[in-house]
């Protein structure tokens, strides 16, 4: 089975869900022939939607390459979004319209993604982050930031989306010195040296991890 869809799942009109995939590898290649003949390869990996997805009308979502298409539970894709093979999205993030995620990208738990954003192939967006509108994503994003421009650059910590669970006050306290070390490329010297309540501690923990393979 190519196709797994969890319940409460809503596919809008028009919407190609488990497209054959294709990238520039010479393994994509092989993708490439298939694709034109219409055949479905052993080698692919399946698209796995998680309960309570909303997948709005004319999107387009690849099946995988060397790893499943996951999009994660509760999670929110409007119209026209395209998201290519191998992508991971964990659960409760937002992709807005005409967003382009290419190949491998890993979308961390509630992070959102700003209408016609793009992110370049093999890159993490970090948990409760934001990608502002129209951002040209080259780099992977830590955790807890709101980005934008062309390239994406970090502008500040993305309050919105921490709000709910802590005061401003101790949020500033817990990541003080934290979006300097973003911008120095020093996130790990950070985790190591502060003692995080979990709901900072795991999101910059998984963060690092995927960065760094």
């Amino acid at each position: 089975m190519y196709i797994s869809i969890g319940k409460g799942v809503y596919i809008g009109y028009n919407s190609l869900l488990g497209e054959p995939p294709n990238d520039s590898s010479l393994d994509g290649i092989e993708h490439l022939f298939n694709y034109s003949a219409r055949e479905f390869s052993n080698s692919y990996r399946p698209l796995i939607i998680r309960d309570n997805a909303i997948i709005r009308d004319y999107v387009s979502i690849d099946l995988g390459i060397r790893r499943p298409t996951v999009i994660g539970r509760g999670c929110y894709i409007h119209s026209r979004a395209s998201i290519h093979h191998d992508v991971k999205l964990a659960d409760a993030c937002i992709v807005g319209p005409n967003v382009c995620l290419c190949g491998s990208v890993s979308v961390d738990y509630n992070a959102q993604l700003g209408a016609s954003s793009t992110v370049h192939q093999g890159l993490t967006i970090g948990a409760y982050s934001m990608v502002g509108m129209g951002a040209a994503v080259v780099s992977s994003i830590p955790p807890f930031l709101l980005v934008y421009g062309i390239p994406a650059r970090p502008k500040k910590i993305n309050y919105k989306k921490i709000l709910p669970y802590f005061s401003k006050p101790e949020i500033d306290y817990h990541l003080n010195g934290y979006f300097d070390a973003c911008l120095s490329g020093s996130v790990a010297h950070f985790f190591l040296e502060k003692q995080l309540p979990s709901f900072f501690r795991d999101p910059i923990s998984n963060y690092i991890w995927a960065d760094s393979v």
